[in-house]
């Protein structure tokens, strides 16, 4: 998290427009707070219904399938971005 999370808000900052960028950093930094609301509870459950190792999967899927929502993502982004350039 350390390392991800200022390259991740550095990302934000470039990709947002100038007069959208207070907007964009507010809803990033507010999605980390959102997720935990969230994913507590949800995988707590996994934890005392199932394992460790349930929850630690279910997570891991949930990470593989963001990863790969976000490279698809950003291949849009930069082509966007070189049509415009």
């Amino acid at each position: 998290h350390g390392a991800v999370f200022p390259v991740l808000s550095s990302s934000v900052v470039h990709r947002a427009r100038l007069s959208e960028r207070g907007s964009a950093i507010s809803i990033f930094t507010s999605i980390f707070d959102v997720a935990l609301l969230l994913s507590a509870p949800l995988f707590g459950n996994l934890v005392e219904n199932f394992s460790y190792t349930a929850a630690f999967s279910v997570i891991g899927l949930f990470l593989i399938f963001g990863g790969a929502v976000y490279a698809v993502w950003d291949k849009r982004m930069v082509a966007a971005d070189a049509l415009v350039a």
